[in-house]
């Protein structure tokens, strides 16, 4: 599938909810690391822990993953909080 679609495709499903937590853009719907290690200037090893933690994301780069997936920092947050079990209001 083409990059372009892909990335639309999660976009949708971010949008629509389907994707709930940071990690089922990877596990649950197939996104390849490998874009984001390649496209997004990651480490493999750092995407790989920010699967199961991804708390230990520094700001720039959740900035760096909304911009990949193009839509904004919250979303990218808002999964990521959800998936650790924190509340923005705590």
């Amino acid at each position: 599938m083409d990059k372009q679609l892909r990335n639309e495709a999660i976009k949708t499903l971010i949008g629509t909810g389907k994707i709930k937590e940071f990690r089922d853009i990877f596990k649950k719907y197939g996104y390849p690391k490998s874009l984001l290690v390649t496209k997004g200037g990651f480490a493999n090893e750092t995407v790989n822990k920010a699967l199961e933690n991804p708390d230990m994301l520094r700001i720039s780069q959740v900035k760096l993953i909304a911009k990949h997936f193009n839509v904004p920092t919250f979303t990218i947050l808002d999964l990521i909080l959800t998936q650790t079990g924190e509340d923005w209001g705590k």
